[in-house]
């Protein structure tokens, strides 16, 4: 069961697309910024606007520089998929605590090496 998951979350690492888990759950993504795709160095982006609640404008992210933002498929520090039921949205608290599961990854293979 934990090898299945591990491929998926791989898997899903891979596709960088969040990972269907089930008709009412839904992976989240987490935004952040890179020079290109596959670089390991990333920023968090810059969000402005929004939180009044659900009917005030959402916030707008986006990258100094010539970084580019990229929605990764999100992770929880122990590398567990980041779900939430359809229609649920993270918390800012959860959103904070969440880590690219790309990055997650790459902690992994570095320490395996």
């Amino acid at each position: 069961m934990f090898a299945t998951t591990l491929a998926a979350i791989a898997f899903a690492t891979a596709m960088q697309s969040p990972m269907p888990v089930s008709a009412d759950t839904y992976q989240a993504t987490k935004a952040v910024c890179r020079p290109f795709a596959t670089s390991p160095i990333h920023t968090g982006p810059v969000c402005r606007g929004g939180g009044g609640g659900p009917l005030s404008p959402q916030p707008v992210c986006f990258c100094n520089g010539p970084d580019i933002k990229f929605e990764e498929p999100a992770c929880w520090a122990d590398g567990s998929p980041a779900l939430f039921r359809r229609g649920a949205t993270p918390t800012g608290l959860q959103t904070d605590k969440m880590i690219s599961c790309i990055d997650w990854q790459r902690q992994q293979d570095k320490r395996s090496r």
